[in-house]
């Protein structure tokens, strides 16, 4: 699976731990995955810290009609930047500034 196929998922979670080994986002799993939910993981692959600048933020629920479901809104798209990436959705645009994430861009 690539990052691609996460666009337009849902969000359900967006985790950022104490020790910001890494910022992930659980997202609805596309359709024809097998799966409910997949992680979109950004982080170093030395275990380094990421670091993380909200460009901007909007956390809304948002309601889906299309399968009657609260969620934290659409992955809209992930793109390269200046030393890490850039993730941008309904929630807002972050950049994170690591080396790897999974699934792959």
């Amino acid at each position: 699976m690539r990052m691609k196929e996460l666009e337009g998922e849902n969000i359900l979670a967006i985790e950022l731990p104490a020790d910001e080994s890494y910022l992930k986002f659980v997202v609805s799993a596309p359709e024809n995955s097998g799966f409910s939910t997949l992680n979109a993981r950004f982080f170093n692959s030395d275990g380094h810290k990421v670091e993380v600048e909200f460009l901007t933020l909007h956390l809304n629920l948002l309601w889906d009609s299309d399968d009657d479901s609260v969620t934290l809104g659409e992955f809209e798209s992930v793109d390269l930047a200046d030393g890490g990436y850039l993730i941008s959705g309904d929630f807002g645009q972050v950049v994170v500034r690591c080396n790897s994430c999974s699934p792959n861009i």
